[in-house]
Parts: structure tokens; C-alpha cells; sequence
């Protein structure tokens, strides 16, 4: 939803309920010590003022209210819209690799991912290809273009676009292919092969 990392919201019949369940009880091993004579041998005979229950310390972190304030910015539709979009640009990839001979889908596009690798037919060692597709996406990153991250797919290096940007298109998922196949054909050269 191109929200931060641990974001999400939770809809619940009982709200009671739920705020019981964040209820912060005494702990036992607090609980458990002797209660003082008055007369103090060390402060750390009392626990003092409880102040943890006014801290933003204990408290929950806000993160749904970056999931409210996607939904009052683009509203459900949109953020439909977006997701629909992600979705099209890891499929327009894989399209692409299909259609391209050198290119190798390693996996079907997974939500707004697709994994795949440039496969020249004159290399077969994985090794190989494994350090000719790390230097694609080096090269591909430098270029500023499109920034793809990669992983293993069943021990093989992948390139790993993953569209998640609100402003990502189509266009943005053609330019990926073109770059990558841009970068390959320019290594080919200095390569001379």
C-alpha cells in the first residue's frame, strides 16, 4: 500500500476489548518485593512515581494513522487503483522477458515482484551468470534509471524489480527491461563478444 514497514490497522467489534488487551499490569517480580519501613536504607527500596504508563515509551506507535491518512489522500478506489497498477507493471516484466530471447523469467510475477535474469545462450556456468547479472544491476543502479534490488531463485542471482511507488507506470516497468537489456548489450561489447 506504499506505506512504511510495519504499518496496518485493525478493525475490531469490541474496542473495549482491545484497549484491555494493552493494559499494562504490575509485574510479578515488582510485586513480589518488601514493602518499605518508611525509613530508607537506599532509594532503591520503593519504585517511586509510576511514570511509565505517561511515556510515549510504552505507548503503541501511531502506525495506522499512515494507513488513515493513504486512505483520506487516495481513498479505497485509489488505493485500488494503485495496487492494480503495481500488479500490471510485474506482469508487464514478465511479458517483456518472455519476449525478449536473452532474457530469463526465474519466477511469475508475485504480487507487484518479478524475478528474472539476463541469459546470454553462449553462457551456460551459473557462476557466470550469477556475476554477469550483478553487473547489470550495478551498472543498471548507477545509471539512476530504475534502481531493481535482486535475490536467489533456486540459487540463482535474480534481478528483482519490485513496484511499489505510487507514481510507478508502465513505462517505468518497459524502462527496467530497457535498461537492463541496454547495460547487458554495452558488456557484451566491452566483453567483445
Amino acid at each position: 500500500m506504499a506505506t512504511p514497514v510495519g504499518c496496518g490497522a485493525a478493525f475490531v467489534r469490541d474496542g473495549e476489548l482491545l484497549g484491555r488487551s494493552f493494559t499494562m499490569e504490575p509485574a510479578e517480580y515488582l510485586e513480589a518485593q518488601p514493602p518499605s519501613s518508611g525509613d530508607l536504607d537506599s532509594p532503591f527500596e520503593e519504585l517511586g512515581y509510576e511514570f511509565h504508563h505517561f511515556g510515549v515509551e510504552m505507548a503503541a506507535p501511531s502506525r495506522g494513522l499512515a494507513v488513515w491518512a493513504l486512505l483520506k489522500e487516495v481513498g479505497t478506489t485509489g488505493l485500488a487503483a494503485r495496487v492494480s497498477r503495481h500488479l500490471d507493471c510485474a506482469r508487464r516484466v514478465a511479458d517483456r522477458v518472455r519476449q525478449a530471447e536473452e532474457l530469463e523469467l526465474l519466477a511469475e510475477p508475485v504480487l507487484s515482484i518479478c524475478c528474472f535474469r539476463f541469459h546470454p545462450s553462449a553462457i551456460a556456468e551459473e557462476a557466470r551468470l550469477d556475476a554477469l547479472n550483478a553487473e547489470i544491476v550495478r551498472r543498471v543502479r548507477a545509471r539512476g534509471r530504475s534502481i531493481p534490488s535482486t535475490t536467489r531463485i533456486g540459487g540463482r542471482f535474480a534481478i528483482r524489480p519490485c513496484f511499489i511507488n505510487p507514481r510507478s507506470t508502465l513505462a517505468d516497468a518497459d524502462a527496467l527491461v530497457e535498461e537492463v537489456l541496454a547495460v547487458a548489450r554495452l558488456l557484451s561489447v566491452e566483453a567483445g563478444t
